[in-house]
């Protein structure tokens, strides 16, 4: 069994202020997720999952300019793999 996942947030306000320099706002990121399982019988099987495969994750910036970052957070890729069973 193979399940592939997208998500897609476009970019918004978070925080709205008359100067519009110093308003903060949120840039648009999507993320895919991998997942991969293999039931070896009616009651177990293990499975592989690859979340936010590309690497990309959200940033806020102020103004318009988007080069004008504030919050770059960077977790990586995870990777999860195991064996499920059903008792």
């Amino acid at each position: 069994e193979f399940r592939c996942a997208y998500n897609y947030t476009s970019a918004f306000l978070t925080g709205f202020n008359v100067i519009e320099a110093q308003q903060t706002r949120r840039r648009p990121v999507d993320t895919t997720d991998f997942n991969v399982q293999y039931k070896f019988s009616a009651r177990f099987a293990l499975f592989f999952d690859v979340i936010n495969a590309f690497n990309h994750w959200p940033e806020f910036h102020t103004g318009k300019d988007q080069g004008r970052v504030t919050i770059s957070d960077v977790y990586g890729v995870r990777l999860n793999m195991g064996l499920t069973g059903r008792f």
